[in-house]
């Protein structure tokens, strides 16, 4: 209630109580607690398998007390920021007041952060202590008044240093909370600074005893924050149970507040007499070598048991509202975060930070570094800042203010104590972390099945894995580790400290970058058309592609699936503008373009195309695409959508590195031409109706030929290339005009019923043909997986020559393209399913492949596809395996064929 600030519109929903917090059904589980220890899901659900884990998951889930994740698009905004200044000071507490004031008199230019939305930290409503002859919240508001009015000083509240990087970097997550929901949420600040000084404070910690979680069971300081910076006091009848000194404060604050009566527990025998003294005057009882035995009530406290931590004697006593303080812990993991390893300091029994190196651009102020009282951290506050700016070139004097009252030069006395002693019989829980529910008794049931490390026991409690990331638990559970193995606690360690500090949302990473503007969206010339035609886009690398078309209710799976029925039985036309398009010209184009294709192409006559296939300087299969030569010294490449930009870089390595001397000029053309597949075995007819039967004959137009022609005052290039298996062309036209070619076409073909097809059917009916694409050349395959190695030319040179020859990508056991269709029509295979030998479900020790695409073949009225298989064709041909899918749940039989599965002669295509 205190972390989230309020503001109108702001909406808070209870979640992991069903049907609600008063009658919670969930609450049965107590009764089974003693089934239901640490390991419980590893040693139970597991049991079975990945199968029966599956099927318990979706339960355990819903127990676990996860909130439910919106599956709607954030409509909030995000910001980045960079910056730089002088000095960072992290905390707005009274050491981080002192050094920003410090620092920012003497002119360095500061940033003072802290992730609260007031600055102050214990001095906010503190009116016990007097700084310079004002009480603490006047000094406070003065202060921030004075850092505020100089223009080099900028305040950052509610913002949280989450991470030190290396180059004295820090991120910084700024809050910008409001009603809008479309209106700027929060600014992720990259942080450029000189120095640092952490002045993070300290985090109270919890004890352990029985039924500590009931509502109405807090921190110490919790009650002091209500009652001092909100004014509000949280029972009549408060008890505080504490192991030091810092716990007196806040009962003295309480009891002046009004409260009916206050008991005091104190775990030690022989607290200090000065506040024993001063309980006495506020009528404060206070109960010396005790503990709390147990908590009443269910839905709110309404009293408890104390114990005798000496005699084992119990009593009960009166109270509505508890307050916990087990000692404090520095805040040392931003100082972790630059490498220094935490030591354990007995006389705070706590965690401190490792001293900074020499010369390093961080250091410590306040109680994060161990400073105990209030007078103590605003002199170390103000000196560290005044270190800081002299360092930095600065005339700076460290001024510091002048503290008095009660307790502001006290120096809190720490005792050692974790958790109180629980009778075997008792069945109440000691919980040690409070959002993942974890206890004394996993802590040492972990210590006895053999998880001794912190890390270790980590993960097999889930203790500190919460979104407080152990900050309150943490100490106590590596304490009680400690103990249950008979070892100081500095002996067994802590966990890792990483970045971040506290949860980043995605958002704030993100920024800006997100739908279009996380890549810059490249539209074909043709989009209009397609959008005005309810087409389906989909993103298809940087470029946004026409997906399918629906019709009337029609999903991707029957628009796609009667499209590539259209293709193959009559006739479509699809928008391919997204092909990369090279031009390379020169003398040398020819030879260039022999070092980059495996196969030979300075021997293309002019007016024909050719496939060809281009390697990576390891071996491995970087692209395939066409050539077509527009004259002597003119070539015209195309490439896939994907790779575009890396044969671009590629070819253009080859000119200005490798072979400087060759004469050859590359150029992309991709945004100069728009293209169009126009397929099916009535493509000519439309090329007629277009064009005149003479420009588009078999003999005019042969396959793997090209002409030039005009179409609606448009000049356009007709290749006969095919991407379907169908008899096919590729129409390229310039941006401006091609919309109205575009159109043309569609107005030849209305008598041989034409239609559009998009991106999913092309896909289909290239799994149909075997034809590979990203799938299968997908920077992992080579020449012989892909069956072509025959189109190597080993007589001439080309790059990649000599590499794909190395052992590994040559043996026996390398798996080549194979076809695949299951012996159930339906059975719908999926690529990055793993083919295997046995019948028995998800036994993948004898794995021979993989399935790299499938899809729906219209032709044979089953799906269809495309894998990697160990042995390939020559061995398994007309064989079955099984496809092993745990992530989808399938298993079933398939049979390997040829991967042509359709007009393996390929007589549609040359028809």
């Amino acid at each position: 209630a205190t972390m989230a600030e309020l503001f109108d519109g702001h909406v808070a929903r209870t979640q992991n109580a069903w049907p609600s917090v008063r009658f919670d059904v969930g609450a049965m589980n107590d009764i089974f607690s003693p089934f239901l220890g640490a390991g419980f899901y590893y040693k139970t659900f597991m049991m079975g398998g990945p199968y029966m884990w599956r099927v318990f998951e979706y339960f355990i889930r819903r127990a676990a007390g996860l909130g439910v994740a919106s599956q709607e698009v954030n409509p909030a905004r995000f910001e980045k920021v960079n910056a730089h200044c002088d000095l960072l000071v992290v905390g707005g507490g009274a050491a981080g007041l002192a050094a920003a004031l410090s620092a920012g008199r003497a002119g360095a230019r500061v940033v003072l952060a802290d992730e609260n939305a007031r600055l102050g930290g214990s001095l906010k409503g503190h009116e016990t202590a007097q700084i310079e002859g004002l009480d603490a919240e006047a000094w406070r508001l003065q202060t921030l008044v004075e850092l505020e009015s100089m223009p080099h000083v900028r305040i950052l509240a509610k913002t949280t240093a989450f991470g030190l990087y290396d180059g004295q970097v820090a991120g910084l997550l700024e809050r910008i909370d409001g009603p809008d929901p479309t209106a700027l949420k929060e600014r992720y600040w990259t942080l450029r600074t000189q120095k640092i000084i952490l002045a993070t404070g300290a985090i109270e910690r919890p004890i352990a005893f029985p039924n500590n979680d009931r509502p109405g069971v807090m921190l110490a300081g919790s009650l002091l924050a209500y009652a001092r910076e909100y004014g509000v006091v949280p029972g009549f009848e408060p008890l505080i149970f504490t192991n030091n000194d810092s716990a007196y404060e806040a009962a003295l604050e309480l009891k002046a507040s009004g409260v009916r009566r206050l008991t005091l527990v104190d775990s030690r025998e022989a607290p200090s007499a000065s506040l024993l003294s001063l309980a006495k005057e506020a009528d404060i009882e206070v109960l010396t070598g005790h503990g709390l035995a147990n908590v009443h009530g269910t839905l709110a406290v309404q009293g408890a048991q104390l114990v005798d931590l000496k005699t084992g004697q119990t009593r009960e006593i009166a109270c509505d509202v508890i307050g916990v303080s087990g000692g404090w812990s520095p805040t040392i993991h931003l100082a972790s975060h630059r490498g220094t390893k935490p030591v354990w300091s007995p006389e705070e029994a706590a965690f401190l930070a490792g001293d900074p190196a020499p010369g390093a651009d961080w250091s410590l102020a306040g109680a994060v570094d161990g400073r105990k009282s209030l007078a103590d951290s605003l002199k170390d506050g103000a000196k560290t800042g005044a270190e800081a700016a002299r360092a930095l070139g600065f005339q700076a004097r460290a001024v510091v203010p002048k503290v008095e009252g009660a307790f502001a030069g006290q120096v809190a006395d720490f005792q050692a104590f974790w958790s109180v002693p629980k009778k075997r019989a008792a069945r109440a829980k000691a919980f040690i972390d409070f959002q993942h529910d974890v206890t004394t008794k996993d802590v040492q049931q972990a210590a006895d099945e053999g998880f001794l490390s912190p890390e270790h026991m980590k993960r097999y409690t889930t203790l500190g894995m919460a979104t407080d990331q152990g900050k309150l638990s943490n100490t106590v559970g590596q304490a009680l580790l400690a103990e249950a193995q008979d070892k100081p606690i500095e002996a067994v360690g802590t966990t890792t400290y990483r970045p971040p500090f506290t949860p980043v949302s995605l958002g704030a990473f993100a920024e800006r970058n997100t739908k279009e503007v996380w890549m810059p969206e490249r539209m074909t010339p043709l989009k209009p058309w397609h959008v005005a035609n309810g087409a389906e886009m989909i993103e298809a690398s940087d470029w946004r592609r026409a997906w399918f078309y629906p019709r009337g209710i029609e999903d991707i799976t029957y628009a796609s699936r009667r499209e590539a029925f259209q293709v193959r039985q009559k006739v479509g036309l699809s928008d391919v503008s997204t092909l990369g398009k090279i031009e390379v010209q020169g003398s040398d184009a020819g030879r260039l373009l022999d070092l980059a294709y495996v196969n030979r192409m300075s021997s293309l006559k002019i007016g024909k195309s050719r496939y060809g296939l281009m390697l990576r300087e390891d071996g491995i299969v970087l692209d395939d695409g066409t050539v077509s030569r527009l004259g002597e010294d003119h070539f015209f490449l195309t490439t896939t959508t994907v790779e575009a930009p890396h044969v671009m870089a590629h070819l253009e390595h080859l000119v200005q590195v490798e072979f400087p001397d060759l004469h050859a000029h590359v150029t992309s053309v991709s945004d100069a031409w728009a293209a169009m597949a126009l397929a099916g075995p009535k493509a000519r007819n439309v090329l007629i109706n277009l064009l005149g039967e003479a420009a588009v004959s078999n003999e005019a137009l042969p396959f793997m030929g090209f002409i030039t022609a005009e179409v609606a005052g448009v000049p356009i290039r007709i290749h006969r290339i095919s991407f379907s298996g169908e008899l096919a062309y590729e129409i390229y036209a310039p941006p401006r005009g091609s919309i109205s070619v575009w159109q043309a076409i569609l107005e030849a073909g209305e008598a041989e019923e034409i239609d559009v097809y998009g991106l999913e059917a092309l896909d289909l009916l290239r799994i149909e043909k075997g034809f590979p694409t990203g799938a299968e050349i997908d920077g992992r395959t080579t020449l012989k997986m892909l069956g072509l190695e025959g189109m190597a030319k080993d007589e001439k040179d080309f790059i990649g020559r000599v590499l794909r020859k190395r052992e590994a990508m040559v043996a026996e056991t390398v798996p080549t393209l194979v076809g695949l269709q299951p012996l159930v029509p339906d059975a719908p295979l999926t690529g990055g399913g793993q083919l295997v030998r046995e019948a028995e479900p998800w036994n993948m020790h004898d794995q021979l492949g993989y399935v790299s695409s499938a899809g729906y073949s219209t032709t044979h009225g089953r799906y269809v596809g495309l894998g990697f298989l160990r042995g390939g064709l020559e061995n398994w041909e007309g064989k079955t395996l099984f496809v092993a899918d745990p992530v989808r749940g399938q298993h079933f039989e398939v049979r390997v064929v040829n991967p042509v599965h359709v007009d393996p002669k390929g007589e549609r295509v040359r028809g």
